[in-house]
């Protein structure tokens, strides 16, 4: 490209004097940098293509991030929703063995004794079921905590990722930029060339007919 470039720069006389093998040298050198250059916008186009597919991903991470926040919310107030439950159940015995200590001698107290017994089993395997309830949710929250750790650490990861694939655009883009710049510039020198090649043949041809 410097041999093309002395010799676009260069006067008339050095010009026509130049021989026809190394006016092929440099037409191939211009050859090949136009294709280099044609080389470097596939390859721009290349890193757009691959930087709009890991936004959409990114998306789909943050999408899936969202929701499972929201399962996390709604774990929360069922959890909540269960400790009222049981804090009532919790009143209700209290007050069955306060009516128990109270009752009446006789067939009375022998009825209430029935029926604070039917109480008691229906109370403690309602507690049972709440408590197996309870700890299953506990479970649940744990994993989902464990998850939202993970997910927050892979959003945080993404958002770097994507500040630099943000870079790495701005840099194809001006890249692009710089080719189209470059490929007007080597339009203009190719038709310097052509006009001063085409001088060229027509001095020689005058030189030919003297």
């Amino acid at each position: 490209m410097e041999a093309l470039e002395q010799f676009l720069s260069g006067d008339e006389e050095s010009q026509f004097s130049v021989t026809t093998a190394k006016l092929e040298t440099l037409m191939q050198l211009l050859c090949d940098e136009v294709e280099t250059e044609r080389v470097l916008l596939r390859r721009n186009q290349a890193e757009l293509t691959e930087l709009e597919a890991d936004t959409l991903k990114r998306s789909s991470e943050r999408e899936s991030f969202v929701s499972r926040m929201a399962q996390t919310i709604n774990l929360r107030e069922l959890l909540e929703e269960e400790a009222e439950t049981k804090r009532q159940l919790d009143r209700i015995l209290q007050e069955l063995e306060i009516l128990h200590k109270g009752s009446d001698t006789g067939s009375s107290e022998a009825a209430a004794e029935d029926i604070l017994e039917k109480l008691e089993v229906n109370t403690d395997n309602a507690i049972a079921s709440l408590t197996e309830k309870e700890t299953h949710l506990l479970q649940q929250k744990e994993q989902l905590l464990k998850l939202m750790e993970t997910t927050q650490k892979a959003l945080a990861e993404c958002k770097l990722k994507e500040q630099k694939a943000q870079e790495k655009l701005c840099e194809a883009v001006q890249g692009s930029s710089k080719c189209s710049q470059q490929r007007e510039a080597d339009r203009l020198r190719n038709s310097r060339f052509t006009q001063q090649h085409c001088l060229l043949i027509y001095a020689v041809l005058i030189n030919y007919k003297r």
